[in-house]
């Protein structure tokens, strides 16, 4: 069963809980708390039918005890199974636990054309390569009249150069290429999952 790794980060909520387990619970109020990153392993379903295959994942119970500080002894479960959301309770009160709301990406079920796995540089030009074999533009190293190295990026067919990207001092390919890379992940992170590489250490993917 093929697997993928993607990072997501989460907006934690508390609680603040009035009633009890005879008369049932109910939630006084909410407090946004801390955001957090998980990795989430995205599966594979449908794999033998193109048409409908798609990768979905969640965050393990351990991963969500961890961000609610919730004790290892407390059997929690969620029973609204929002799409982006996640409200744990007791398993044998009901008593409410807090929240998790997925804040980026935007949802864990995704199709394979919408999962970045791979990239490509062909002379000084970047692509991203997606799990369903689609190739994605994402810009081009060159240089400007003053022969420094700048980082331009792809838009409506024409090259337009990304101010702030231009190297006044020094002239390193390299880190104009590390500058198109980063700027393609941040980017392109709003349509697409990217696999744990891509946001774990981007320095290295030159």
């Amino acid at each position: 069963m093929a697997t993928y790794k993607i990072l997501t980060k989460w907006q934690t909520f508390t609680y603040d809980v009035w009633g009890n387990k005879s008369d049932g619970f109910e939630v006084n109020n909410v407090f946004g708390a801390e955001l957090v990153d998980h990795v989430v392993t995205l599966t594979g379903h449908n794999l033998d039918k193109p048409e409908l295959t798609f990768y979905s994942g969640s965050l393990t119970d351990k991963q969500v005890r961890e961000s609610l500080d919730i004790k290892p002894r407390v059997q929690i479960e969620d029973n609204i199974m929002a799409e982006n959301a996640i409200y744990p309770v007791h398993c044998s009160t009901g008593y409410p636990l807090g929240e998790m709301r997925l804040k980026s990406p935007a949802r864990l079920s995704v199709k394979p054309s919408e999962i970045i796995i791979d990239h490509v540089w062909e002379d000084l030009t970047l692509y991203f390569l997606t799990l369903s074999g689609d190739r994605i533009l994402v810009g081009h190293v060159g240089k400007n009249r003053n022969a420094k190295w700048s980082v331009f990026y792809i838009k409506q067919s024409d090259f337009v150069k990304l101010s702030g990207f231009v190297l006044a001092q020094k002239n390193l390919k390299a880190t104009a290429m590390q500058d198109l890379m980063e700027w393609g992940i941040s980017h392109f992170m709003k349509d697409y999952q990217f696999t744990t590489k891509y946001v774990n250490d981007p320095d290295k993917l030159i």
